[in-house]
């Protein structure tokens, strides 16, 4: 790594920048720097913008080496108002990593709410996914279909408020709280109350506690 290289890296862990006032030749070379945290952070930071210029950056960066390189690559995907990104996050449902396959979900999710896209060939899509999936995938599947208008699948959440595994309940009560609103809050609520009485350890029930808040 160079001189002129470690000061960017510096600025960007440690200031805001405007869009214009990104290096743009800069942050291509660091999107394709041997350390995966250096290219971990390029691709977090293009998350604060929507233009063809991050999602050209981001999209080759899904298919790294690294696994937290693809998340954060995926998650902020999920701030792109393009559709054309959408293919490559479908790639990503076969990966290897479930975590990155939760994003890749979760960002499809994103991009077709903002741009109002047809939702029913990915409805299509999430649900052939939910039928192979059990953990975290399923719930973000289940979450993506209930903001298509599938409200039977918010019930199918609340099963794993009671999961064996406590990352997937505390992954269902963040997707619950995310969903909430006027209309089904009392609903929510009510599931992690209920789920609350026998959650454990420690950090299952505050995260019940943050969705209920």
């Amino acid at each position: 790594m160079n001189k002129q290289e470690s000061q960017y890296i510096m600025r960007l862990e440690n200031e805001d920048f405007a869009f214009e006032d990104l290096d743009q030749e800069m942050m291509i070379r660091l999107a394709r720097h041997e350390d995966s945290e250096v290219r971990c952070l390029v691709a977090e930071v293009l998350s604060q913008y929507s233009n063809d210029f991050c999602d050209d950056i981001l999209i080759p960066m899904l298919a790294d080496a690294d696994e937290l390189v693809r998340c954060n690559a995926c998650d902020s995907l999920g701030s792109s108002c393009s559709v054309e990104c959408i293919p490559f996050l479908l790639n990503l449902l076969v990966d290897e990593s479930e975590l990155v396959r939760c994003y890749a979900v979760m960002s499809v999710t994103d991009i077709i709410l903002r741009t109002k896209a047809e939702q029913q060939p990915y409805a299509v899509t999430f649900q052939k996914a939910s039928r192979k999936e059990k953990g975290i995938v399923r719930i973000a599947c289940f979450a993506a279909l209930f903001q298509f208008g599938q409200d039977k699948y918010l019930k199918r959440i609340f099963g794993f408020l009671r999961a064996e595994d406590y990352h997937q309940q505390i992954f269902a009560a963040k997707t619950l709280r995310d969903l909430k609103n006027s209309a089904n809050k009392r609903i929510i609520e009510g599931a992690l109350k209920r789920a609350y009485k026998s959650a454990y350890p420690i950090s299952v029930k505050e995260a019940f506690e943050r969705a209920m808040a």
